[in-house]
């Protein structure tokens, strides 16, 4: 597909329900588990969430019975760049959400180490935010978005979104994946959220923006 997704078909005579989901094969000690995407009455599905350059076990399973899993392995090609407009990536952060009155805010999570992170996750949503800049628009597009987040030891987190560019916007900023589950995932199989450079890179339309940055101190 244009957007880097990967269709996966199955016979299917009776149109019953399977459950469709992915698994990086990446070392186990990084955390990575078993992505249940969703249950599907049909013989198709479209996965959306893959990142390029990691290999995947896509599962196709009748009902819950793993046993009759229909499983294959698909590796994302790394794409060229994203070539429609000048899109650029110029800031990269971990946030978390801090209620405002009726709204919120967001402040930065750079100060914060891995252990004071873990602390707060049953209270805060950690976010990775991202400032954008492009060309100024006439018309608003929309696009859709993949982003790819590498912790250092390996895991990798990854959000498929629908990306407006709205008419006259020249930089904005945007929120673009969640990761306290990630955090979970990585203290509950490595023993703590692993501090150092979190790689972080954003596709649009199957074509790579840029790769950028966060760092979590120890």
């Amino acid at each position: 597909h244009r957007d880097g997704s990967v269709t996966v078909k199955w016979n299917n005579p009776n149109s019953g329900t399977v459950t469709v989901g992915c698994l990086p094969m990446l070392d186990t000690e990084t955390g990575n588990k078993f992505l249940i995407e969703k249950n599907v009455t049909g013989s198709s599905y479209t996965f959306n969430i893959l990142a390029p350059g990691v290999e995947y076990l896509l599962a196709v399973i009748p009902g819950t019975d793993t046993n009759y899993a229909g499983l294959e392995l698909v590796t994302v090609p790394e794409p060229g760049p994203f070539d429609e407009f000048r899109l650029s990536i110029t800031d990269t952060y971990l946030t978390y959400f801090v209620p405002k009155g009726n709204t919120y805010s967001y402040n930065y999570a750079n100060e914060l180490t891995n252990e004071r992170i873990y602390e707060l996750l049953d209270e805060k949503q950690f976010w990775v935010r991202l400032s954008l800049s492009l060309p100024a628009r006439s018309s608003t597009i929309s696009r859709p978005a993949l982003t790819v987040v590498t912790a250092p030891n390996g895991y990798v987190a990854t959000q498929y979104s629908d990306l407006q560019f709205k008419e006259g916007w020249q930089s904005f900023w945007i929120t673009m994946i969640y990761m306290n589950d990630a955090f979970e995932n990585m203290h509950e199989a490595y023993g703590r959220i692993p501090a150092g450079k979190y790689k972080v890179k954003l596709y649009v339309d199957g074509g790579l923006v840029g790769q950028t940055s966060f760092t979590i101190m120890e």
